[in-house]
C-alpha cells in the first residue's frame, strides 16, 4: 500500500471519528422542556433555572412556572444537579430535607424516565421539565417546546456551540 493511500485512509478514519464525536456530545445534550402552549420563557439563564429547581423563584418572563425533575438515581438528575444547581445529588437532598423539616419549600416532582417528564410537562400548563435530547428527537407530536439556555451573553439550543447542559 502506497504512502498516499495509507494517508487517505488515515484522513477517512480521523474525519468519522470527529463526525462521531460530535454525533454523542450532541445526543448526550439535556434540553430544558414546556409545553407547546407555554409561550414565555422562550429562554432561560442558568441561575434562573438554579432559582426555579430550588423553590426561590416560581415567575419568568410573565409566566408562572413549576419544574418537573427525574428520579434522583439517574445520570440526567446528577448531571442536570451539577451543571445547574451546583451540589451533589445527596447535598441537594439535605437541602429539601432542611426545607421540609422548617415548614419551607416542597421539592420538584421527581418522575421516572424522559417519556413520563415530557408527558407530565405536555399535560400540565406552566411546567416545565428536562430530557435527553436524543430522546426528545426521535419523538414526534409529544406536545413539548425546547427552552433555550441563556449563557455566557448568548442564547444557545441544543448543539449550539458552547451549550451547557450535557449528561455526564
Amino acid at each position: 500500500m502506497s504512502i498516499e493511500r495509507i494517508r487517505n485512509h488515515f484522513a477517512v478514519l480521523l474525519w468519522g471519528a470527529c463526525l462521531l464525536l460530535a454525533g454523542s456530545a450532541y445526543a448526550e445534550a439535556i434540553v430544558v422542556v414546556a409545553p407547546k402552549g407555554l409561550a414565555e420563557p422562550a429562554a432561560l439563564s442558568l441561575q434562573d433555572l438554579r432559582a426555579l429547581y430550588l423553590g426561590n423563584s416560581r415567575s419568568f418572563g410573565g409566566s408562572s412556572l413549576t419544574p418537573s425533575d427525574h428520579d434522583a438515581s439517574t445520570r440526567i438528575y446528577a448531571s442536570f444537579t451539577r451543571a445547574v444547581i451546583g451540589r451533589s445529588r445527596r447535598a441537594l437532598e439535605n437541602y429539601w430535607l432542611e426545607e421540609i423539616l422548617s415548614g419551607g419549600k416542597e421539592p420538584p416532582r421527581q418522575i421516572d424516565g424522559d417519556a413520563a417528564v415530557a408527558r407530565h410537562v405536555a399535560t400540565n400548563p406552566g411546567t416545565i421539565g428536562y430530557v435527553s435530547w436524543a430522546w426528545l428527537e426521535s419523538q414526534k407530536g409529544l406536545g413539548v417546546r425546547i427552552i433555550k439556555i441563556r449563557h455566557q451573553g448568548r442564547t444557545l439550543a441544543p448543539g449550539d456551540p458552547g451549550y451547557p447542559l450535557r449528561i455526564d
